[in-house]
């Protein structure tokens, strides 16, 4: 009987190719047919290529949302939730946001999985820092969306004035309230 590789990773939020060949002795392509034959009989989910969780993991997980979250920051590192997710989830917004949004400083991506749809956007590296305190999580979110709604705005010339003037006006708040948190 084939030893099943599987089973180790039953434990854990998720597992890579590699994590995989330090329990399975045989060549790449053997490697490979097991995973298709795991995915097809729906023992294992593909979060991205490489990247999986079994399905015992995910049906024992109590907390479906902290788990998409999760592997949100698993499937581009370094990166955060942002953006209109969380605006959303913290009922920041009147529409229902679907893809979950992240910041990363990687280039942008999309990814589609069983979870859904995530969507990273790009800040440049030293914009990238984030906050420990629950405070700064709601601000700097709020500042990441500015930012890259600064950037849809230039397609936009009706209004780019104004829009351009009420960001800067934001941005500065933004900056005095983490000086005014720093001292």
């Amino acid at each position: 009987m084939k030893k099943d590789i599987f089973t180790p990773f039953e434990a854990i939020p998720c597992f890579t190719k590699q994590n995989l060949k330090v329990y399975f002795k045989g060549s790449d392509f053997a490697l490979d047919e097991r995973i298709k034959r795991a995915f097809k009989k729906e023992r294992i989910f593909m979060l991205k290529k490489g990247l999986y969780v079994t399905n015992i993991y995910y049906l024992k997980e109590v907390d479906k949302t902290g788990f998409k979250e999760f592997i949100a920051s698993k499937l581009r590192f370094p990166s955060y939730i942002s953006l209109e997710y969380v605006l959303g989830k913290y009922n920041f917004l009147s529409e229902a946001t679907y893809p979950l949004t992240s910041i990363t400083t990687k280039v942008p991506r999309t990814y589609h999985n069983f979870l859904g749809t995530y969507k990273y956007s790009n800040i440049k590296e030293q914009l990238y820092f984030g906050f420990n305190e629950v405070s700064f999580y709601h601000i700097k979110r709020l500042n990441d969306v500015l930012g890259i709604s600064q950037k849809k705005i230039f397609m936009n010339n009706s209004l780019k004035k104004l829009k351009i003037s009420i960001l800067i006006t934001l941005k500065k708040i933004f900056c005095l309230y983490l000086r005014i948190l720093a001292l």
